[in-house]
């Protein structure tokens, strides 16, 4: 999926994620926020793991960390600013 795409996917989903919280009164931002952390801890546990174990291959970590920023940072980039427009739409000021 390219990033435009990833954009407006994050921002449907997002005004869903309102509307949830509207109607139902849940709140799936919780949640988003939860399984966001528990993925980036076992995302950077992945890429230290051979650092930390025989024969501590540094360079497998190091290539490990390259592919998860190169896979990872233009998302969170997208996602950072889908977050922004939809703050700005929904009034919300966090």
């Amino acid at each position: 999926m390219d990033l435009g795409t990833f954009l407006i996917v994050l921002i449907l989903f997002g005004l869903a994620s309102y509307i949830i919280e509207k109607i139902w009164g849940v709140n799936p931002y919780k949640v988003y926020l939860g399984v966001g952390a528990i993925t980036l801890f076992f995302s950077l546990l992945y890429v230290i793991w051979p650092v930390m174990n025989p024969p501590y291959n540094v360079n497998l970590s190091i290539n490990r960390l390259t592919t998860w920023f190169v896979n990872f940072l233009p998302g969170a980039i997208i996602g950072d600013f889908a977050g922004i427009i939809i703050g700005k739409f929904t009034g919300d000021k966090k």
